[in-house]
């Protein structure tokens, strides 16, 4: 009994140490289940109007703002995650989807689907969205953290790749409404026993013994910095200038433990509230950050082309609707493989990120032109391939993790703010094409607009490393080598500060050395 005893305390024990893996898990299935739903409503689409008897361009606008929403609605319930926590947050969201779905499925007509199902939803799946992702990156502040978010986030595009099929399955054989009942049904089951999971992390302890700290292997590394980059990174972290008494005796002092945990002490005085806040919204003065952001709301429209109208404009092709869920796996399933090669070799390119938007920018204009020309389902294959491997992955993942790498950690958040923001409504406004269709009958002009945005986009995101490196050569730092010390570090700004939470956390440190000891 006592070996019994002491095996199931080792199990507990080692449990709760890795129970951020079960976290990471549980959002995985919760993601599965809710983002799955969303993004098939292209099959959703075509019931409801078929249906209801409602115009392209109304039904659209349900999907799009539902979508969009899931971004939007950071800036409502970051803050009540921080408030109230991460598991009755995600909770109230769950029940959300759920009485969403069911309410939805008793509805007559379109219009009543704005609240029921755009506003319900979208928040809902919002806040269990921003409740997983930031109980993920307490449990991973530094190490593992990219890997954690990162297979979290695949249950969105595992969810598309199934619920595609198993949705247009259950529309054929019960009809949409008990297809709704029927996956608020699924999203219960699946979601509850998830969210259960969604424990805080333990506080680390505030005292250690003498003996324990003689033990613990550290390594200490003394840089001496430049009174620029000091004078920097004191702006960043909301300091005052240090003085020249300060310039003269200050050596930082990163000290590295076996987690790779990072301090940096910069000299400096407090400042007031709102100078900091002055400070931290001087970002948006940035007109690079525009462009990034413009660009990618204009992406965002063509995603939501995607996401609601896809299905629609492969079955006024004539190709039959079982068909065009298959075709719709396939995009989830090239996806799939994106992200995975992104994951692997992202952090290894021999160029910015940034030129990643360019590329799928001029290859999405390409796929827009061939989608004029693609009428049979072969075609439609090959650019479903294209779409979910080059195009969807590039601009469903990087968006959130881009401006670590263009405006540096300490602008990252405010930056981010702004790119998110405009990420969402892009893809509301993607719902602009179902009015287009409703005027002249054929989605031609939709996809002309589409190529005229990626053509702009392309330009939008070449200006951001132009006028860096001309104008403001000072922020251009996503071409800087990295330094040799420190890979990954939260050393500008309090990590808890992240109003949107992305879901890989790539903050390197760029500083002026002058020597290392």
């Amino acid at each position: 009994m006592t070996f019994l005893k002491n095996k199931m305390e080792g199990a507990k024990l080692t449990l709760r140490k890795q129970w951020g893996w079960v976290v990471t898990c549980s959002s995985f299935i919760v993601f599965f289940a809710l983002f799955g739903f969303l993004y098939s409503y292209g099959i959703i689409f075509v019931a409801l109007k078929d249906d209801l008897g409602s115009n392209a361009s109304p039904t659209s606008w349900v999907g799009s703002i539902a979508i969009g929403f899931h971004t939007l609605g950071s800036l409502v319930s970051n803050p009540l995650v921080a408030r109230f926590g991460a598991r009755p947050i995600a909770a109230i969201g769950l029940l959300m989807c759920f009485s969403s779905l069911v309410i939805t499925s008793f509805m007559p007509s379109i219009m009543p689907m704005f609240f029921t199902f755009s506003v319900l939803y979208g928040f809902g799946i919002n806040m269990v969205l921003i409740s997983s992702i930031s109980l993920i990156l307490k449990y991973f502040p530094h190490k593992n953290c990219s890997r954690a978010t990162s297979l979290a986030l695949i249950g969105t595009t595992a969810g598309m790749l199934v619920m595609n099929l198993f949705i247009y399955y259950l529309v054929s054989q019960f009809g949409w409404r008990n297809m709704f009942r029927i996956m608020a049904g699924i999203i219960l089951a699946l979601g509850v026993p998830s969210v259960s999971t969604f424990c805080q992390p333990p506080k680390p302890p505030t005292h250690v013994d003498d003996d324990d700290e003689k033990k613990k292997p550290v390594d200490a590394i003394e840089v001496k910095l430049s009174p620029a980059a000091i004078a920097k990174a004191a702006e960043a972290e909301g300091l005052l200038p240090p003085t020249e008494s300060d310039l003269k005796k200050s050596c930082t002092e990163v000290r590295l433990d076996v987690d790779q945990d990072v301090k940096v002490q910069i000299p400096g005085k407090p400042v007031s509230r709102s100078k900091a806040i002055t400070q931290r919204l001087k970002v948006l003065t940035f007109p690079e950050v525009w462009f990034l952001a413009l660009g990618l709301m204009g992406c965002a429209m063509t995603m939501s082309f995607y996401y609601v109208s896809m299905v629609n404009f492969m079955t006024t092709a004539g190709i039959v609707e079982s068909k065009c869920a298959l075709i719709m796996a396939v995009v989830a399933i090239a996806e799939v493989c994106g992200k995975a090669c992104l994951g692997i070799f992202g952090d290894h390119l021999p160029f910015p990120k940034v030129y990643l938007f360019v590329l799928s920018s001029v290859v999405g204009s390409g796929i827009m032109y061939g989608l004029t020309v693609a009428k049979t389902v072969p075609s439609m294959m090959c650019v479903a391939v294209v779409t979910g491997f080059l195009i969807m992955t590039v601009f469903d993942a990087l968006p959130y993790s881009i401006c670590n790498q263009v405006f540096g950690a300490a602008r990252s958040v405010e930056a981010c703010t702004v790119i998110l923001v405009a990420n969402g409504l892009g893809l509301i406004l993607g719902s602009l094409f179902g009015e287009s269709v409703d005027k002249t009958g054929s989605y031609d002009d939709a996809i002309y607009a589409s190529i005229g945005i990626y053509v702009a986009a392309t330009a939008l995101f070449l200006l951001v490393p132009f006028y860096q490196r001309c104008f403001a050569p000072d922020r251009y730092i996503m071409a800087r080598t990295k330094p040799k010390s420190v890979n990954e570090i939260e050393a500008m700004g309090p990590f808890e500060t992240w109003i949107f939470l992305p879901p890989a956390i790539e903050s390197t440190v760029h500083l002026d050395f002058e020597s290392s000891v």
